[in-house]
């Protein structure tokens, strides 16, 4: 004789009208990262929370570092691709990481547009007269040395998009310590 499967009964004091209770540990979260009042154990009953909040910070005033750091990586990454720089000045402007990094970011943008301008005269005045009179070694090997020279803004920018997505604020080597930006 076979009996008839059982069928599997509710907990005591199920009702299925009212939705269970947050679990110890507060599992179920509301946007922005905040539990639900009521979530978490009565005080003293031993739960400890995980971490710093998630999402934006409640509090008043600027950003704890950690959380603009988070926030800003960014913003300080963008600073170093040339005209980019523009994005975190305007974008941030309540941020001291990107602050910072826009800063250095700034200040490389500059040197790369002065440099660009630097060669653009040596071209006209001093190499295209060398093309003309037929040096067409020393014209190469002088437009070789000035090609070389970018890449010490490159190997700046480089530097400066490690140190951002570390959230390091370190200076760059050479002009690390020029401030345009407060």
């Amino acid at each position: 004789m076979t009996q008839p499967p059982l069928t599997p009964q509710p907990p005591e004091g199920y009702n299925p009208q009212q939705p269970p209770a947050a679990p110890p540990g507060g599992a179920y979260q509301q946007p922005g990262g905040y539990p639900p009042p009521g979530a978490y154990p009565p005080a003293g009953q031993g739960y400890h929370a995980p971490g710093p909040p998630q999402g934006p910070y409640p509090g008043p005033g600027p950003l704890p570092p950690h959380v603009d750091v988070e926030q800003n990586k960014s913003y300080a990454i963008l600073a170093y691709i040339g005209p980019l720089v523009l994005v975190p000045i305007l974008a941030a402007k309540q941020s001291p990481f990107a602050r910072y990094h826009a800063n250095q970011g700034l200040v490389l943008f500059i040197g790369e547009l002065a440099y660009t301008v630097v060669q653009s005269i040596l071209l006209a005045l001093v190499f295209n007269p060398l093309w003309a009179s037929g040096s067409w070694g020393l014209y190469s090997a002088l437009t070789g040395l000035l090609s070389l020279v970018w890449l010490f803004p490159l190997a700046l920018a480089i530097i400066g998009i490690i140190n951002a997505a570390k959230g390091e604020c370190k200076p760059l080597p050479v002009t690390g310590n020029i401030t345009i930006l407060k």
